[in-house]
């Protein structure tokens, strides 16, 4: 099995488990943040994949970032939360299995989009 596809599919699938189906964790408004993610870890199947894995990977890591944004929003507390740090270990997982330097702009991206609250309208 591919590195990058393993790196992927434990780090979904521990996010998942932690946000939405730990009895003393998961929360009703983390189980709709990451069900989106829970979703495209049912389209994860090693060699059957229906896009280049490292693209695969970039789609997870933005629907984390919105995931954690909405967390944010309405949770004050949700960056000192095991699924925030399971989150950001994953980004960071991810970006180096690519090889991405640790001052590239797309991981920087990434990993402040985990800390940021969702836009207001106003």
């Amino acid at each position: 099995m591919d590195k990058l596809f393993k790196v992927v599919s434990n780090g979904i699938h521990e996010i998942v488990d932690n946000a939405c189906n730990h009895n003393t964790i998961a929360t009703p408004l983390s189980q709709k943040a990451f069900f989106p993610l829970a979703y495209m870890s049912e389209m994860m199947v090693p060699n059957d994949m229906p896009m280049k894995m490292h693209d695969f990977a970039a789609r997870c890591i933005n629907l984390i970032g919105l995931s954690c944004q909405i967390m944010n929003t309405h949770q004050s507390n949700f960056k000192t939360t095991d699924t925030y740090l399971i989150c950001k270990s994953f980004i960071s997982n991810v970006c180096d299995e690519l090889e991405m330097p640790s001052n590239s702009y797309q991981r920087q991206y990434w990993l402040e989009q985990i800390d940021n609250k969702l836009l207001s309208d106003r």
